[in-house]
């Protein structure tokens, strides 16, 4: 009974000083017009939009994180995916980006 205890305990303990959440390491640049830069720096793993359908695209993406990212043509990270590779850029039209951990 008292290994039970210690090990509920543990358990615990273990949970509540968890991490953050996944985040890739580095930066994704983005610009709709060639001009006017977006940063997001440490991107979390999951579904980013950067332009809604009614909004211009990103024209030029580029990856400078740790991680693979997917890029997509349409907000939500749906329809077909471009893979992109740490430190790749794309001039494919983007409106969001899927961060895979």
């Amino acid at each position: 009974m008292k290994y039970a205890a210690i090990a509920a305990t543990a358990f615990a303990l273990a949970l509540s000083v968890a991490g953050p959440a996944a985040a890739a390491q580095g930066h994704i640049h983005w610009t709709h017009d060639g001009e006017h830069w977006f940063t997001q720096p440490s991107p979390k793993a999951g579904c980013h939009t950067v332009a809604q359908e009614d909004e211009e695209p990103a024209r030029l993406l580029r990856n400078e994180t740790n991680s693979p990212i997917y890029a997509y043509a349409e907000a939500d990270c749906k329809g077909s995916a471009t893979l992109m590779y740490p430190k790749d850029h794309t001039f494919e039209e983007v409106r969001s980006y899927h961060v895979a951990f």
